[in-house]
């Protein structure tokens, strides 16, 4: 699992550290897909 979501795995400190010097706005599918991937993790760890 960890490598085929490899690069999402990267997008919530991606968005951290931009967060901390540019603002941006997420849209709806960026949100939902990593919800679905947190919630993946937590599937197979739990």
């Amino acid at each position: 699992m960890l490598r085929k979501y490899v690069v999402e795995f990267g997008l919530p400190e991606d968005a951290y550290i931009a967060f901390r010097y540019v603002a941006r706005e997420y849209v709806r599918e960026e949100v939902e897909m990593l919800r679905e991937l947190a919630e993946g993790v937590m599937r197979n760890i739990g």
